[in-house]
């Protein structure tokens, strides 16, 4: 839509003192909001800031709503805006947001207290040390929170109502709203209670608004053993991965969690090693987080396989990862995106469905736990419920009902291998809201546009600019996972086979992977030593220093990637490498135009 409302939106921006935002080319506005929007205490404020992107010629404002609870949507922006295609970017303006409790100004995160929840063993079998740990876990969160005066106040109703207040301050007109994960409870809660301020909405990930909590959880929980066995199926029928497994992968897994406890010597970046432990609740944990796309599926299998042949490093490092801990000292880090007690507070509120008796709901979580059918991902059924339970004690929250729809579209978008927010929801949701339309992504992720696939990217384009909407139910497939990448190099005392393989190995490092580009970072290699990253626009620099990189193999030197668009494009290694009795001297190049990969120097004392 276009006219003055979209007009306007330049000069109201400026009328509200908006600037730059930091490390963007966003516009910024901080807004007060009410701290309560049912209380009338005009004195009691909140800032919220929203990030807006202005089209040259824009035909309407698409509202964008990311996930977690807890998600910084203005960091999100950094990383989304690139993506998405001159069409969008040329034509729509985009607002981001990060919901009270989250970002800069009132971001609330509990670091230690989450860290140590996150990893603590809540058996079933005990209940009244697992209910103690989560007893204990809220009271230090909230005693660790900059805001606990906030906590109240984060929930979905007041963030729909801050949406609302920010829309008529800009005088927008109708809007459309893209929600993902969490995203799509705010979608769905704000198309409610606002219908005529909506365009349209597109759910992507999507919560079922009428679920219980124990009923979210549980067809998650389930969700998620089922694409836990498709994981495992996938690499029996795959020879590289069935090769490095040695058996049937749920059998590996299976095993592996027998054994758990185990000590490991954890390789530090600044030499030698730490004693460590690997859990049967971090192997749980790594499992689930891996299941949300088809990369991770693909580095579980093979942290799993390298477990199989003595190696538990790469199952740790992913669990520091998935839980933002250093790597070196088990530390938690804030890396500005992730808000966990703004996380607990919105969920824990949301779904605050209590007797008024958090130690009695409790032991009602501990017992339904015990009556759930034993499996791979129990942990994920009840332990974030145990939380609640001592987090928003009141007294039941009716759950809203089911997502009606409107006048206006609605597209519900999922991956069928999709752990948290399962095509059952979606298929709910489609079923009960009016004028909807349902596209399924078979073997997808959790959340599937925008990721460069035709299949739903181009239907969701025809609905924003032409106003085509979905044809019903269509279906589209993708890959389960990536490609296996084998544990080890073929010719493990072939330097061609080693060198065309590091850049590949460095990306199964979580390090490497979430690396900005541009910090100068410094990680442990698998087998000891370690590689320092650094990097500019046109440049990845690489130094390696006793990299144990693989059994056997010691790297030494320095590499480049460099990406100037001068023709000489491509990764540069120069190494001393020492594969077992082998070695020598060798130079490196693979270009990124798709020409053969060259190499040059001496091995053996014999020139190549």
């Amino acid at each position: 839509m276009g006219g003055a409302a979209q007009d306007s939106l330049p000069d109201a921006l400026a009328a509200l003192d908006a600037q730059p935002c930091v490390d963007s080319d966003l516009i910024c506005v901080t807004l007060p909001m009410p701290l309560d929007h049912a209380a009338n205490d005009p004195d009691s404020t909140v800032p919220v800031t929203f990030a807006v992107h202005m089209a040259p010629d824009p035909q309407g404002t698409l509202i964008y709503a990311v996930g977690g609870p807890g998600v910084s949507g203005l960091v999100s922006a950094g990383s989304y805006m690139p993506t998405f295609t001159p069409e969008l970017t040329d034509q729509m303006n985009i607002i981001f947001f990060d919901q009270r409790g989250v970002g800069a100004e009132t971001g609330l995160e509990c670091l230690k207290a989450q860290a140590a929840f996150d990893r603590a063993p809540l058996p079933v079998e005990a209940p009244a040390q697992s209910i103690a740990l989560a007893r204990a876990f809220v009271q230090a969160c909230k005693a660790e929170v900059a805001r606990p005066d906030l906590l109240p106040y984060l929930t979905t109703d007041q963030v729909i109502r801050d949406l609302e207040a920010f829309r008529q301050k800009l005088r927008l007109g109708m809007v459309w709203i893209y929600g993902e994960s969490y995203g799509t409870q705010v979608a769905q809660a704000y198309a409610t209670a606002y219908p005529k301020a909506v365009k349209g909405i597109i759910l992507d990930g999507v919560v079922d608004l009428n679920l219980s909590s124990q009923g979210f959880y549980a067809t998650s929980t389930r969700a998620a053993e089922a694409i836990l066995d498709r994981v495992f199926a996938e690499c029996d029928a795959d020879p590289n991965c069935a090769k490095d497994m040695g058996q049937p992968a749920a059998q590996a897994y299976d095993a592996l969690m027998a054994r758990l406890p185990m000590q490991i010597a954890y390789p530090l970046s600044s030499e030698g090693h730490v004693e460590r432990a690997l859990t049967p609740q971090a192997l749980q944990n790594v499992a689930f987080y891996a299941l949300y796309g088809q990369e991770s599926r693909s580095e579980l299998l093979r942290a799993l396989a390298a477990a199989g042949d003595g190696d538990l490093v790469p199952l740790l490092r992913l669990e520091y990862a998935n839980l933002y801990l250093d790597p070196d000292t088990e530390t938690p880090l804030s890396d500005g995106m992730w808000f966990g007690a703004a996380y607990y507070a919105v969920t824990c509120g949301d779904y605050a469905e209590g007797s008024g008796d958090p130690t009695a709901d409790a032991q009602a979580v501990i017992e339904q736990a015990k009556a759930w059918p034993k499996g791979r991902m129990d942990r994920s059924y009840y332990a974030e419920r145990l939380a609640c339970a001592f987090w928003s004690p009141e007294k039941g929250v009716k759950r809203p009902e089911p997502f009606a729809g409107g006048d206006y579209p609605t597209v519900v978008l999922n991956g069928d291998a999709d752990p948290i927010t399962p095509a059952e929801m979606a298929k709910s949701v489609a079923r009960h809201a009016r004028n909807s339309h349902l596209i399924l992504q078979q073997n997808g992720p959790h959340v599937i546009w925008g990721r460069g696939e035709s299949c739903p990217d181009d239907a969701v384009a025809s609905l924003l600019f032409d106003g085509v909407r979905p044809r019903l139910e269509p279906f589209c497939n993708v890959p389960l996972m990536t490609d296996y990448l084998p544990l080890y190099p073929a010719g493990n005392n072939d330097p061609m086979s080693i060198a065309s393989l590091i850049w590949d190995e460095l990306w199964m490092y979580p390090d490497f992977y979430a690396w900005d580009g541009v910090s100068v970072i410094r990680t442990a290699c698998t087998g000891g030593g370690n590689v320092t990253f650094s990097g500019t626009d046109s440049m990845t620099v690489l130094r390696f220093e006793n990299c144990r990189i693989w059994p056997g193999v010691v790297l030494n030197g320095i590499g480049h990637e460099v990406y100037a668009s001068d023709g000489k494009d491509g990764l540069n290694l120069t190494l001393h490498i020492a594969a077992g009795s082998d070695s020598g001297d060798v130079e490196f190049f693979d270009p990124l135009n798709g020409d053969a990969p060259t190499l040059s120097g001496t091995w053996n004392g014999q020139p190549l």
